[in-house]
């Protein structure tokens, strides 16, 4: 009956992530692992994603099946892995670790801020779930003092690797659990310990970088403010705990036995990694995903210490289950309609014919929430690379519009190369689409040129501008590369500031190339103060704002977009 149960249990959380995984639509970074298989038809899979967190990434965005299947394991290994670690013993088939295993999923629905979007959004989930996963396994033996057999050795050092590649919010806290452990180290150590320290050092050199500037640029209030969400939801687990260490101690209700201490160093480890978590990179509801792992590991013991007295286990029980039996059918229903809507978007893009505008309707939820990630196509960046290098099509067109919807700018370009004859050139497979956004053309151009590059021969490449009216004698590109530089810098367009002015910012060694600056609006050019690489402006009309910055001998187009008023 109890083993029943257990498996059971096992089985229906299993089952009802597969549903979800299976409806979940293609959305945010997914679309990059589609654009990156339409860039690279001649592979080199390995190469670009040596990272944990890419790998499952594009497995999971590339193979529904696999999400399916292998998603819901991954949330096993979650749940049991925080029940191990918390005990320091694996789950049994008990009712009360049948208890133990529901309210680490309840926990994790109370605790984690937009929990829903975090298991669900299938970037997340590869990054969170599946690194989670990884993590609380690799660590566990460890925690319970298990003497690992040699022949899997070589598992724990995979296993060390890729949790240091997941993301630095689990590498760390995984690296710093290791090292606390120091005194206590079998003979497995050194091996695990060896593929996390290669991990962290992978998966903190590779960009995006952690975010120390931003963080500090902020300011104390700012960060405290962004602290307060975390810090509320995880609340709710240390109230309900505190609460119910009151009753047992003002009532005739007993638990057995004395209380656990050792969750309270969970309690400080909470705080640390949800600071630590605000430094990013690309700081979100779901970067906190490993500190509510923390203090829900933290508060597992203190609940199932409580849960030995009689009413504080109904309670308990009834707390584990009602939370379950209200999130996951939200979630289906929700799902059941997007994942609809999603089919329907992706079919109608992989009908358009070539050279064409798509036309599809945005998603009935255009926000983001605590279920879902929302209208992921109203950057014109990300729409217009899905577009021409997915689906191959001129434009992707969300109808009816919406108030975020960012407008695609109208900036043609052609491909210019010198040093490879026609039937060369042919054989480099150049885009037979290029973005009119100048940040998704760059991404396109870089990845041509590693197919030129592959061809061993001098040559020199240029992505010019066609339609945007320019006068001065200097010749005006997007991007370019030839035997003295290659020219695709990294470049960011604010949010609109107190004046309601957009700074256009050029960073590393690039801004010093550029010293003049212009915006062109309605065929007129306007010069800007260059400002160290960060011209402002500050639109009145609707219309094409295309910003020029100009070297010596050649301009870049640093930036295109239509405002939104």
């Amino acid at each position: 009956m109890r083993r029943g149960a257990l498996v059971g249990y096992a089985f229906a959380i299993a089952l009802l992530y597969a549903v979800v995984a299976a409806w979940t639509p293609i959305q945010g970074d997914d679309w990059n692992h589609w654009i990156w298989s339409a860039e690279h038809p001649q592979g080199g899979f390995l190469a670009s994603h040596f990272q944990y967190s890419d790998l499952v990434g594009f497995l999971l965005a590339r193979c529904r099946t696999f999400h399916t299947l292998a998603s819901p394991v991954a949330l096993l290994a979650v749940l049991t892995g925080m029940f191990t670690i918390a005990m320091r013993r694996t789950p049994r088939a008990t009712w009360d670790d049948l208890l133990g295993l529901a309210l680490c999923g309840a926990l994790i629905w109370v605790g984690q801020p937009m929990a829903g979007l975090t298991r669900f959004h299938t970037p997340y989930a590869a990054m969170y779930v599946w690194g989670a996963a990884v993590a609380l396994w690799l660590y566990a033996p460890l925690r319970c003092g298990w003497d690992v057999p040699r022949a899997l050795w070589p598992v724990l050092f995979v296993a060390g690797y890729a949790t240091g590649t997941s993301t630095r919010a689990i590498a760390t806290l995984t690296l710093a659990g290791f090292l606390l452990a120091w005194k206590k180290r079998p003979r497995w150590y050194w091996i695990a310990l060896a593929g996390l320290v290669i991990g962290v050092a992978v998966g903190y050199a590779r960009p995006p970088w952690t975010e120390f500037g931003r963080v500090f640029k902020r300011g104390l209030e700012p960060n405290l403010v962004l602290l307060k969400l975390p810090v509320a939801e995880a609340g709710k687990i240390i109230s309900l705990v505190v609460a119910l260490v009151l009753v047992e101690r003002v009532s005739k209700v007993r638990a057995a036995g004395e209380a656990p201490i050792e969750g309270r160093g969970w309690l400080y480890a909470w705080l640390p990694t949800t600071i630590w978590c605000l430094f990013g990179p690309r700081y979100n509801e779901a970067t906190l995903f490993p500190s509510t792992l923390v203090i829900a590991i933290g508060a597992l013991p203190y609940l199932l210490w409580l849960a030995t007295a009689r009413r504080l286990r109904i309670f308990l029980v009834a707390f584990a289950a009602v939370v379950q039996l209200i999130a996951w059918p939200i979630a289906l229903v929700h799902y059941h309609r997007l994942g609809a809507e999603g089919a329907a978007r992706l079919a109608a893009l992989q009908a358009a014919k070539p050279g064409t505008v798509a036309t599809v309707r945005p998603y009935s939820q255009i926000a983001s929430d605590f279920w879902f990630l929302g209208e992921d196509l109203s950057a014109a960046k990300l729409r217009q690379q899905v577009a021409t290098d997915v689906f191959h099509v001129r434009e992707i067109l969300l109808l009816p519009a919406f108030r975020r919807l960012e407008p695609t700018p109208n900036v043609e370009l052609a491909l210019e190369v010198d040093g490879l004859s026609p039937a060369e050139l042919a054989a480099t497979a150049p885009p037979a689409l290029w973005a009119s956004e100048p940040a998704a053309a760059r991404l396109q151009f870089t990845a041509y040129l590693k197919r030129l590059r592959a061809t061993g021969k001098h040559f020199a490449a240029r992505l010019a501008v066609q339609n945007v009216p320019w006068t001065d004698p200097r010749k005006l590109y997007v991007a370019w590369a030839d035997a003295n530089e290659t020219m695709l810098p990294q470049i960011a367009r604010t949010n609109l500031d107190e004046n309601d002015a957009y700074s256009i910012k050029i960073y590393g060694h690039d801004l010093r190339k550029f010293h003049d600056a212009f915006v062109i609006v309605d065929d007129t050019a306007t010069k800007l103060d260059y400002n160290h690489g960060a011209p402002r402006v500050q639109p009145l009309v609707i219309a094409d704002y295309v910003v020029v910055v100009c070297g010596t001998e050649r301009c870049l187009v640093a930036d295109a977009f239509v405002p939104r008023f």
